[in-house]
């Protein structure tokens, strides 16, 4: 639940998605600071709000506006272009976490997580899109006037079977381009 003391800390990368986070924050009054990347994030977006630009790999200067606008909590949005690692500006902090994610492996849910790990580190919560845009996803339970049948209960229950199997081989398959 959230209340007027928190401050949610949006950070930005582009198409619909920030534009509907910004908008709902804005309609149902919560207090909101957006953080922007240069290159990625459109400026029309932000210039009507208290905002900040960062180069991608600023990590102390994100968490230090951050702190420094009072927020409590972070969502991410929108898509952010995966840049050249010639193209990072990374400062001690960012530099320290490219290398441990190097030795890990860089793929996309590896540099989330670790990126996660440090806001939470730092004290702020991380908050999923959909805690902000509360109908974004389709409601649990029953959406048609049928129901399925206990055959179709026996099928979705093989079918997510299958699929846990399938996600857990590939969790643990090395994904590095000689296994391609």
């Amino acid at each position: 639940m959230f209340n007027m003391q928190q401050k949610i800390g949006i950070i930005l990368g582009s198409g619909n998605l920030p534009y509907k986070i910004v908008s709902c924050c804005k309609k149902t009054q919560k207090n909101f600071f957006l953080l922007a990347f240069y290159d990625q994030t459109p400026p029309d977006l932000v210039k009507d709000y208290p905002h900040e630009w960062v180069n991608l790999g600023e990590i102390n200067k994100a968490f230090s506006i951050l702190k420094a606008q009072n927020v409590t909590d972070v969502v991410f949005c929108g898509k952010i272009n995966r840049p050249s690692f010639s193209s990072l500006k990374l400062d001690k902090r960012g530099a320290s976490m490219m290398a441990k994610l190097a030795l890990r492996g860089m793929g996309d849910d590896a540099v989330l997580k670790a990126i996660i790990q440090e806001i939470e580190k730092d004290g702020f919560r991380f908050l999923g899109v959909q805690e902000i845009l509360k109908d974004l996803f389709v409601a649990e339970g029953l959406l048609t006037e049928l129901a399925p049948s206990e055959n179709d209960l026996n099928n979705i229950e093989k079918g997510r079977s299958v699929l846990n199997s399938l996600s857990k081989e590939y969790e643990s398959k090395d994904w590095t381009k000689s296994n391609y």
